[in-house]
């Protein structure tokens, strides 16, 4: 069943009676949105949001799920949003005109760069469509890139691939099978496709304090995580349609997403869209090669990020990695993904078992998609376990190190004081290293011969998986909140981490050396000079 044709059930039941309140903030949404209008929206959730006039539960829900909003609606929510008094999010009115050129309509002035390239489209033109998607930010918004989805549709004919649905993968109506029966008696035909082979689920509640360090001062920050993983763990196809630069599976014009947190593949994403677009105006829609092989896909449409290629994507094989080990199955990577993911299978010891898929649209056998492990937005500590446990015994430990990653390469969040921090630190034998100068088993090297590191929030502490017991970690960030991710990690193996609490300089960090040194004498770290530097 497809994405939109289900009513969820997990938020409350709106009459749409909240709207008429005289005393709320949105009185003027009872002449906006009516209660036919809040019959239209499937999702209760959203629903919901309207009634309360919550424009941030509202956003954050969609660009979530990509839950459908009829067409017709959004130049609605755009007003009922502003009868809020708070500024309209920049996803809302970018929708509102889309929505528009939709519908045939005069255009909104605003956002006025949308405007203009909407404008000036030229639907046969693939430059005209990236300047649609790339220098307004639509690309960053899964809300707007579905409609302009939905234009490219509208202009191109509906092909399999811009007439693509997602559908919601849980709430399909397939066979549950573990993996001893799901498999013929030669061990690699499955009895039943499409089904869902299932795994062990298990709720796990952690509760830690992490040491902090800010303006000379010391406290703590708690954090308490509880990681659910789901029994549903592969998604198992037949003759499904594979978009090779994307990793896109269709059965027939749908596609299958993991409903919440726990994703199977977004609906679209810029680079996704834009890759679909060039298929159909290139007519390779329609043109297919078609293999008898078995392959498991780990990956969504998004990429391009070491931590959620390691963390999120190669941690898909924990429940998965049978197929490859028992029933002969290819790790599919899509040929847009493959610069960083085939490198990290290589270190983890699969490099013999991927495939590079081919950017013409390919039919295979067997499809298997890997679930993530877990529904939150980090790693179930099974699922860490198991990576760990497939460096240690890949990654060879070298003498022993201290570094300060520096992220100096990278768009956000670089210390504008490393030069200072370095030289500081250069007295405890601490060197700076930038990792994406090296290979993915480099990194992992790297991390498992360190003794003291410091970094900034990043990417690169992903590596941490392949640290010794023992390990100081001193981690730098401005907001505290999303190191959890890697606090987990080093509360969940037995480093001792603690965080400094840097000042926000625009996209950036200015960290206090002295808390830095702070951080080193509560960690017992003591001066040393350098070998390495």
């Amino acid at each position: 069943m497809s994405g939109g044709s289900r009513r969820d059930d997990m938020g409350p039941q709106s009459t749409g009676q909240p709207l008429d309140r005289a005393s709320d903030t949105n009185t003027a949404s009872a002449d906006i949105l009516s209660v036919d209008d809040l019959a239209k929206i499937e999702s209760a959730k959203i629903v919901a949001a309207i009634a309360i006039g919550d424009v941030g539960a509202m956003q954050e829900y969609l660009e979530l799920t990509a839950e459908p909003i009829p067409l017709g609606l959004w130049r609605k929510l755009t007003r009922w949003a502003a009868s809020g008094g708070a500024p309209v999010p920049w996803t809302f009115a970018a929708a509102a005109m889309i929505e528009a050129a939709l519908s045939d309509e005069p255009l909104p002035e605003e956002p006025a760069d949308l405007r203009a390239a909407l404008l000036a489209l030229d639907p046969q033109d693939l430059a005209s469509w990236q300047q649609v998607l790339f220098p307004t930010g639509i690309y960053r918004s899964r809300i707007v890139c579905f409609l302009a989805a939905r234009l490219a549709e509208r202009h191109l004919g509906t092909t399999w691939a811009t007439g693509l649905r997602s559908f919601d993968a849980t709430h399909w109506p397939v066979a549950t099978l573990d993996p001893v029966t799901a498999f013929d008696d030669d061990g690699v035909a499955l009895r039943t496709l499409p089904c869902w082979i299932t795994r062990l689920a298990e709720t796990v509640e952690q509760r830690w304090q992490t040491p902090v360090f800010a303006n000379q001062k010391q406290g703590t920050v708690p954090y308490t995580y509880t990681a659910t993983q789901s029994e549903l763990a592969v998604l198992a196809l037949s003759n499904t349609v594979i978009f090779g630069r994307i990793g896109v599976p269709i059965l027939g014009n749908h596609r299958p997403h993991w409903h919440g947190l726990q994703y199977l593949g977004y609906d679209y994403n810029g680079m996704a869209l834009i890759d679909i677009i060039t298929l159909t105006l290139r007519k390779l829609d329609s043109v297919f090669t078609v293999l008898s092989a078995n392959i498991l896909l780990i990956c969504d449409s998004f990429y391009g990020n070491y931590y959620h290629c390691l963390l999120d994507y190669a941690t898909r094989l924990a429940s998965a990695e049978y197929l490859v080990r028992d029933h002969f199955f290819l790790i599919g990577i899509p040929s847009a993904q493959a610069g960083l993911m085939v490198p990290i299978l290589q270190a983890l010891g699969f490099g013999e078992s991927v495939l590079v898929l081919d950017e013409q649209p390919t039919v295979f056998q067997t499809v298997a998609l890997a679930a993530a492990t877990q529904r939150e937005p980090h790693c179930h500590p099974a699922a860490l376990r198991w990576l760990r446990e497939r460096v240690r015994t890949q990654v060879r430990r070298g003498p022993a190190r201290r570094v300060l990653i520096s992220r100096r390469d990278a768009s956000v969040r670089r210390l504008v004081n490393e030069a200072a921090l370095a030289d500081t630190l250069a007295d405890f034998g601490v060197e700076p290293v930038v990792p994406s100068a090296l290979s993915p088993a480099e990194q992992l090297a790297l991390f498992a011969s360190a003794e003291v590191i410091v970094a900034p929030h990043g990417a690169a502490l992903a590596n941490l998986v392949a640290c010794e017991v023992g390990t100081k970690v001193i981690e730098i960030a401005a907001d505290l909140g999303p190191s959890i991710c890697f606090t987990q990690i080093s509360k969940l193996f037995g480093f001792d981490h603690v965080l400094v609490r840097a000042q926000a300089v625009d996209v950036d960090l200015e960290v206090g050396i002295a808390d830095v040194l702070a951080a080193l004498t509560a960690l017992g770290v003591e001066p040393q000079r350098s070998q390495h530097r």
